[in-house]
């Protein structure tokens, strides 16, 4: 606007802001017709199977002879091998 005040406009600059336009309504039009995400449908026993297999994790870390196995069940439960701050590792 201050351009225009300031004595500085240009026919192409009528050019630019009516295309700026088209397209923000193009992009207003496209928002409109978009749905809605599904929402993400949790099981309410999660949490408590989740507990139990915790659980029964720590009972089988505590016995040498069954550390493996439940080394084995920690990873199944880890999708993800990483933090926040994008550092990766492997399990040995």
């Amino acid at each position: 606007m201050s351009a225009i005040e300031d004595g500085l406009y240009q026919p192409s600059m009528k050019q630019r802001l009516a295309g700026l336009e088209a397209e923000r309504q193009v992009l207003e039009d496209r928002l409109s017709n978009t749905k809605a995400p599904s929402p993400v449908v949790v099981n309410p026993n999660l949490a408590e199977a989740y507990r139990r297999r915790v659980a029964e994790l720590e009972s089988l870390l505590d016995d040498p002879e069954s550390r493996d196995e439940a080394t084995a069940a920690i990873r199944s439960m880890i999708d993800d091998r990483g933090d926040a701050a994008g550092r990766r590792w492997r399990f040995a």
